[in-house]
């Protein structure tokens, strides 16, 4: 993991590159970024971003915070909205309903990791479509998943995953 120069840490912004594999090997820097959402970034920091020559960026938020908190464009990167807040029959779940809370975490929460949003990354860096960039709104829950999923896809233990999943709480204090 390292963190992106000139970016605020609450920012949540990270490489996943440079942990190590259980072969060994080390994750390539400058593929895999997460973040939060990207309004919140400054001019100077979405300047930065725009250095990492990202080609995709997956939204993982709903519908209602895009709408909310739309994403700046990025020079030469590719917006994909595709909500990892969703029930197993594929229908978007509103957060910021008061029921969203309990379905969220009870019903939602348990299918993350089979999310379509998932698939659907995954699809792209087999493609070979990378530099990428995922967020959702504080870049913890749905962006964590997908930073744990690439990295035990890539052959990092558990244990490390876990550690960059757990980091969010220092980097959003």
């Amino acid at each position: 993991m390292s963190d992106i120069l000139g970016i605020e840490k609450k920012r949540n912004l990270r490489d996943l590159g440079s942990y190590q594999t259980q072969n060994g090997k080390h994750v390539k820097k400058g593929y895999f970024f997460r973040s939060s959402r990207l309004m919140d970034f400054d001019k100077e920091e979405l300047e930065i971003l725009n250095s990492l020559h990202i080609k995709k960026i997956y939204d993982l938020r709903s519908k209602e915070e895009v709408k909310d908190a739309p994403d700046p464009e990025l020079k030469g990167a590719e917006y994909i909205h595709s909500s990892a807040a969703a029930r197993a029959d594929g229908t978007e779940v509103n957060v910021y309903s008061k029921e969203s809370n309990d379905e969220f975490t009870h019903k939602v929460y348990g299918n993350l990791p089979f999310s379509y949003a998932y698939k659907r990354m995954f699809e792209d860096i087999v493609a070979g479509n990378v530099p990428i960039l995922f967020h959702c709104s504080a870049g913890k829950d749905r962006t964590g998943i997908a930073a744990i999923l690439i990295l035990l896809a890539l052959g990092v233990d558990e244990e490390t995953a876990m550690y960059d999943y757990m980091l969010t709480n220092e980097y959003r204090k």
